[in-house]
C-alpha cells in the first residue's frame, strides 16, 4: 500500500510540472484581393520597342513598277485587238495599212515592247483572237508579227497551229507577212505552215484550192464566148 501511494504521488507533481504546449493556428487563407501590378513600359522602354508598320514597311521596287508598267501595255494591247474588229483602217496587206493612227501601225510598235518582256504573249493573244473572239484578220497579223520579231520567233511553232483553223487563215498569214515585212519567209514561219498544211484534210485543201476555182472560172467563160 505504501508503495501504491508513493507512485501515485509521483505521477501526480510529475503532470504539474508539465507545461501546456501552445497551439499555433495556420493562416492558410489567401487575401480577398490580388495586388495590381503595372506593366506599362517605361519612357525608355517604349523607344525600344519596334514599331513593325514602320520597321517591316512594304517597299515598291523598280522591278515592281516595271512589272506594273508591263501589264498595262498588255491591258492596252487587248484593247486594241478587241477594238480592231470595228476600227475603219486598211486591211494589213493593203496600202497605207501602216500609217501613224492605223491599229497595226499600234499593235506593231506595243508588241515590239511587251516581247522584250514576255516572248510569247502576242502569239498567246493570237490563240485567244482567234479561238475566243473570232478576228480572223487580227490574229493572222499577229502570227506574222510575231514571226517578224526576233525575240518571238523561237515560240511561233507552238503556238500557229492553234492559232491557223482554215487554209484561208494559212494563206492569210503569207501574204500579211510578205506584204508588211519582208517578201522572204523566215524559216520559223516556214516549219510552221508545214506542221500545220499536215494537218489539214483532203476535203479543206479542195475547198480553198484557188488553182482549182481558176480553171472552173476560165472553162465557163471558154464556154460563154
Amino acid at each position: 500500500m505504501d508503495y501504491s501511494l508513493e507512485l501515485w504521488s509521483y505521477r501526480v507533481s510529475c503532470m504539474d510540472l508539465e507545461e501546456p504546449e501552445e497551439e499555433v493556428e495556420m493562416d492558410t487563407g489567401l487575401p480577398s484581393q490580388l495586388p495590381v501590378l503595372d506593366l506599362k513600359p517605361s519612357g525608355e522602354e517604349e523607344k525600344q520597342t519596334v514599331d513593325l508598320g514602320v520597321e517591316f514597311a512594304v517597299v515598291d521596287t523598280p522591278r515592281d513598277r516595271q512589272a506594273e508598267l508591263l501589264k498595262e501595255k498588255k491591258n492596252l494591247l487587248l484593247n486594241v485587238v478587241c477594238c480592231s474588229l470595228v476600227n475603219k483602217s486598211s486591211a494589213p496587206d493593203q496600202n497605207a495599212w501602216d500609217n501613224t493612227d492605223s491599229v497595226w501601225t499600234r499593235l506593231r510598235n506595243m508588241a515590239k515592247e511587251i516581247t522584250l518582256a514576255d516572248p510569247e504573249f502576242i502569239l498567246k493573244v493570237a490563240v485567244y483572237t482567234r479561238q475566243e473572239l473570232n478576228i480572223r484578220i487580227t490574229a493572222n497579223f499577229l502570227l506574222a508579227l510575231a514571226a517578224h520579231l526576233p525575240e518571238s520567233k523561237p515560240h511561233l511553232r507552238r503556238y500557229f497551229s492553234a492559232a491557223v483553223q482554215l487554209p484561208s487563215d494559212w494563206l492569210e498569214v503569207t501574204r500579211i507577212y510578205s506584204t508588211c515585212f519582208s517578201s522572204s519567209l523566215p524559216s520559223c514561219l516556214k516549219k510552221a505552215l508545214v506542221d500545220k498544211f499536215k494537218q489539214f484534210s483532203e476535203y479543206q485543201l479542195a475547198k480553198y484550192n484557188t488553182r482549182k476555182h481558176c480553171c472552173k472560172h476560165s472553162k465557163k467563160k471558154r464556154k460563154v464566148e
